[in-house]
């Protein structure tokens, strides 16, 4: 996908998806957010560095 909106929203909509399906047996805990922060970044270009990751910018 080359538009980063079009990655944003499919993404999105894979996250939202899997949420929808199975959000009786999703735990909230750090590896299932970082799973899902994972998917919802799966297409995207710019993003790829720190998907399914905490940002560490140290400025």
């Amino acid at each position: 996908m080359e538009e980063r909106d079009q990655q944003e929203v499919a993404g999105l909509f894979e996250s939202l998806e899997l949420i929808a399906d199975s959000f009786k047996d999703i735990e909230i805990s750090e590896s299932n957010l970082k799973h899902l922060h994972n998917l919802l970044l799966k297409h995207g270009e710019k993003d790829a560095w720190h998907k399914g990751k905490y940002k560490n910018n140290l400025v």
